[in-house]
Formats: C-alpha cells, structure tokens, sequence
C-alpha cells in the first residue's frame, strides 16, 4: 500500500468462501452455461484477488481488512492486509465485524467497505471514488444494474450500518448514505455474480488471477456473445 496527502481510507473487505462462494455463477440462461463448481470456487477467490491487487495499489488506502473464515484464501494473502475470522452469520454480520475492527484501529479514518467481487476493479476507479466519498458524511456505489451495491463509505465518526443482499442500494441510501456520482462504466461497478456479468467482465477486461483461471479452465468457460 501507498501513502497519499488525502485522507486515508480503511477498506474492509468480505469474503464468504467454501463451496458455496459466487453460487450464482451455477446459474445457466439462454445465452450463457452455468460455471462448474470446481471453476465458481476457484474464481470466486481469483476475484477477491484481483480486487485486492487493486485496494492494495490504491494511494489514499492506507489499511485493508478481509473478513473471512476461508483458509485457502487467508494462507495466501499479503501480509500487509489484515484478516479477521467471520462470525458465520452472513454477510452483513462479517461486513460489521470488519467495520469493528476498522473503527477500533483506525477511528480517525474514513473506511470504505468493497465487495470481493470486482475482478475488473482498477486503481484510478476506485481513488476517483474514494475522493468524491470525501465530500459525504456516507456514500454509496450501486452495483452495474444499479440495485445492488459494491461499496459504501463512511467518514471518521459515522455510524455504518451494512444493508448488502437484494436491493441493497436504495436501503443503503434510506439508512443516510448518499449515492456517489460514479459513472456507469467505472471498473467499480462491474461486480460478477452470473455467468452473463462475467461474460460481460471478461469483455471489459479482468485482473490477472481472473485471466490465469479462466485460461486453465477454457473449456468451462461460458462464451462471450
């Protein structure tokens, strides 16, 4: 991680693991076949990878938490990030533990909570974000379809409350947190959970843990329409 004169950010980052990890990606429709699981897994944890690479370049991020009870994923880690076990109660509640952790160790600090799910993520994106969640007390960053979420900021002092899961980006703004004005073509928007948004990701192009385990798996891969 870099240092940067603006504010430095805490991310905390979730992440479920096991054999259930991205199980949308088993979803086939007309266009797009299902991913096997042995592939879903493996990408699941190449996400989160990519991801990191990205948080971890990333000038004004100055911490990066991931709260997950997965330890293929925890053995291969970077030292510089810090891990905390998931309580094992969903999402939301992970998402809270990291936030304790964050808070306790860095009050002073804005914190920025990512989803793991953004192979395509690059540094300028998620800066340029950053900066403009500066201006917020709470922010929010919807998802590429704009239900869902992939990020939400808080600064120093504020009250988080995770609403991931479902129409996550409206609850997140009737909790107080304003949405960010990110384009809808910024890498942070373009979450994976299907085979059509990888499809779509894998067109925008992916990380290099992304690139290596689709190329290992190619005769798995759903094909890009």
């Amino acid at each position: 991680m870099q240092s940067d004169e603006s504010s430095q950010w805490t991310v905390v980052i979730p992440f479920k693991g096991s054999p259930d990890a991205k199980s949308r990606l088993a979803m086939a429709d007309e266009h797009y076949p299902s991913v096997e699981t042995d592939l879903r897994v493996r990408l699941s944890i190449a996400f989160l990878q990519d991801t990191v690479a990205a948080v971890l370049n990333t000038p004004c991020v100055n911490h990066l938490i991931v709260v997950t009870s997965d330890t293929a994923v925890t053995t291969g880690l970077s030292t510089e990030i810090f891990t905390v076990p998931d309580p094992g109660q969903g999402l939301n509640a992970a998402i809270s533990a990291g936030l304790k952790v964050a808070r306790t160790a860095t009050s002073e600090a804005p914190v920025a909570v990512l989803t793991g799910d953004l192979p395509s993520l690059v540094t300028d994106d998620l800066a340029t974000a950053l900066k403009l969640a500066e201006h917020y007390p709470r922010g929010v960053v919807p998802d590429h379809q704009g239900i869902g979420t992939t990020m939400i900021t808080g600064l120093a002092g504020e009250v988080i409350t995770p609403h991931f899961g479902g129409a996550s980006h409206l609850a997140h703004q009737r909790k107080g947190h304003a949405s960010l004005p990110v384009s809808s073509d910024s890498t942070l928007r373009q979450d994976v959970d299907t085979p059509r948004d990888l499809a779509r990701a894998l067109r925008h192009g992916v990380g290099t843990a992304t690139q290596n385990s689709m190329h290992a798996d190619a005769h798995h891969c759903p094909e890009i329409a």
